[in-house]
């Protein structure tokens, strides 16, 4: 595994001072308007749409228009190339190499959203919505307890002691830890995911406002861009 090391900084805002918690990263609180550490983009995912649509198949633009738009991070939490993104571990270190998905894509993800997520809910609206989730790309940034992508079961459980086992299926667990605006999962391969290379590893890191089993709905896994 290969962990970026972001160069060291006074700024609290620095990548190299992030760390995610329950509550959210940086000044990015769950549950709180976003922040200058993202940026609207009307047709972020544009591109990324555009190619799971089949070949000669009719393109329904006004539909398009509704769910091609995004939170990005702000540049400065952009690497310049993705070569500084770790592609040994993570499920989300590894969506640059899809096409379209290259766009504005940072250190972590984020999810905006207006109304009750497990209701009805408006998905990444310009204005009026809230954080939802922050998702970390890959190794670079680690939990405010050290936890960072690629990390054994073990490990997790010796930083978070007080976590719940909040899914358990064949081929992953998810382990949550509450806080004052939302929970931190940390979502590890078992033995039957056929995806990763070994079993009982963190594959992916997340805080929501979603108490439990953060996959189980697609509007519920963050995204840059959410596939139609």
């Amino acid at each position: 595994m290969r962990i970026y090391k972001p160069p060291a900084s006074d700024d609290p805002l620095a990548l190299a001072n992030l760390r995610l918690t329950p509550d959210g990263l940086g000044n990015l609180v769950i549950g709180e308007p976003p922040t200058t550490m993202v940026r609207y983009s009307a047709d972020a995912c544009l591109g990324a749409q555009l190619n799971v649509i089949p070949p000669g198949a009719a393109v329904d633009y006004d539909y398009l228009s509704t769910i091609i738009h995004a939170w990005l991070p702000a540049p400065e939490y952009v690497p310049s190339s993705t070569d500084k993104l770790s592609t040994t571990a993570g499920q989300f270190g590894r969506l640059f190499e899809w096409p379209g998905l290259e766009v504005g894509f940072g250190y972590f993800d984020v999810t905006v959203m207006d109304g009750d997520p497990q209701v009805s809910a408006v998905l990444n609206p310009p204005d009026g919505g809230v954080v939802h989730a922050i998702a970390l790309v890959d190794d670079t940034i680690p939990t405010d307890r050290g936890i960072r992508i690629g990390a054994t079961r073990a490990q997790v459980l010796a930083a978070y002691p007080e976590a719940t086992l909040s899914h358990d299926e064949s081929y992953y667990d998810v382990y949550s830890v509450q806080g004052k605006h939302g929970w931190l999962h940390m979502v590890m391969a078992s033995e039957g995911h056929d995806d990763f290379d070994g079993a009982d590893i963190v594959t992916a890191i997340l805080s929501s406002r979603v108490p439990a089993e953060p996959w189980a709905a697609p509007d519920y896994v963050p995204g840059m861009c959410h596939l139609h």
